[in-house]
């Protein structure tokens, strides 16, 4: 049997744990139970892909019925009713009967009620994904979810009786040394990076830094990462009276963002939805500060299950207000910085994608038993 992996070309969350797994899945080639690993792609980025991939074999729609008489298809993005080369590998593996992997990473009618709730925006072409989400969920043979908390969404509201959890993991990259170090204008310096969106409770934030600098002007927030709320964000901070204290980073690569979370004081991430950010992850194992987070993230879930005691929270404004004065006063127990770590380091790719072989494997297992 091959794999048929689905290599995505975008850059944000779900694609890059895709691209990590499928690096990580080829340096233990050894311990998959495949003949050949073949990357799936778009017809515009196939000339690229066989640049990047030149020992792979790389095929697209035009050739994908020959090329996959005896396939597991595994999809590592979420299911998106729409006229892509992924929505159409998605129909293929349904209709030809191809043992298919799909993977959930957020809930997209939860996304879509809260972008309406506090933008009054809705994009018309998630519709019918909104509509027919249980179907897609339904069709796969195998559903990954990142969080026990996203298990049971799936189960009780689109009964799902299929998935697995398989926590989102990081590189080793976010535990290395940083050499460089910047000078922030702040004291304290404040750090959040991720989308800027109306699911990561960025306005929450900021209204908890108005009230907790009140009398502290010296206080910066610095917030990495774009999104749909940016102009809004830009316009609360003016409301507020914060508009000097507050520095809008935009993007920012890998390597700057953990320089970031080696010279802040303290992180916070005051999500009111969130699954398994990456972002969390990549604070606990780079920050020499006490990173805060939401526990209406689904990673709460694996601190709490691993015996850990980190700085979690209910999302409000009062919450986070006096996690900033905490942060202010320096009152906060600097032990937490080595267990943020020791955490972190329970959710590498090294541990992670063992448990994506081991569903692999199971797959296989079970097909072969079916023929013989």
């Amino acid at each position: 049997m091959d794999l048929i992996y689905y290599y995505p070309s975008g850059s944000y969350g779900p694609s890059v744990v895709a691209k990590s797994l499928l690096n990580h899945l080829l340096s233990r080639k050894k311990k998959l139970p495949f003949e050949k690993i073949k990357l799936f792609v778009p017809i515009r980025d196939l000339e690229e892909m066989k640049e990047q991939f030149d020992d792979m074999e790389i095929i697209t729609l035009k050739n994908i019925n020959r090329k996959s008489k005896n396939c597991l298809i595994h999809i590592p993005v979420g299911p998106l009713i729409f006229p892509n080369s992924k929505f159409l590998l998605h129909l293929f593996a349904v209709f030809k009967r191809r043992k298919l992997i799909l993977q959930e990473h957020g809930d997209t009618r939860t996304e879509m009620r809260i972008k309406w709730k506090y933008m009054h925006r809705l994009n018309l072409s998630y519709i019918p994904t909104y509509i027919f989400l249980p179907y897609l969920l339904k069709s796969a043979d195998r559903l990954i979810v990142n969080s026990y908390w996203l298990s049971n969404l799936v189960r009780s509201k689109y009964g799902v009786k299929n998935e697995v959890v398989i926590p989102n993991a990081i590189d080793d990259f976010w535990f290395e040394s940083v050499k460089e170090n910047i000078e922030l204008d702040g004291a304290p310096a404040i750090f959040y990076h991720g989308k800027l969106t109306p699911e990561k409770g960025i306005d929450i934030l900021l209204k908890a830094f108005s009230k907790a600098t009140n009398k502290h002007s010296k206080a910066k927030l610095y917030l990495a990462g774009g999104g749909s709320w940016k102009t809004y964000l830009r316009k609360l901070c003016a409301e507020l009276g914060i508009k000097k204290n507050v520095m809008f980073l935009g993007h920012l690569e890998k390597e700057d963002i953990k320089v970031y979370l080696n010279n802040v004081d303290a992180a916070i991430y005051p999500s009111i939805w969130d699954n398994f950010p990456l972002a969390f992850m990549e604070a606990f194992s780079s920050a020499n500060g006490p990173v805060y987070f939401s526990k209406a993230a689904g990673i709460y879930d694996f601190v709490v299950r691993d015996g850990y005691d980190l700085n979690a929270f209910e999302p409000t404004v009062n919450n986070v207000t006096e996690i900033i004065k905490d942060v202010i006063d320096g009152n906060y127990d600097e032990q937490i910085i080595k267990s943020q770590k020791e955490f972190a380091k329970g959710y590498t790719w090294d541990k992670v994608s063992s448990r994506y072989i081991k569903i692999y494997n199971d797959i296989v297992k079970a097909r072969l038993h079916c023929e013989k």
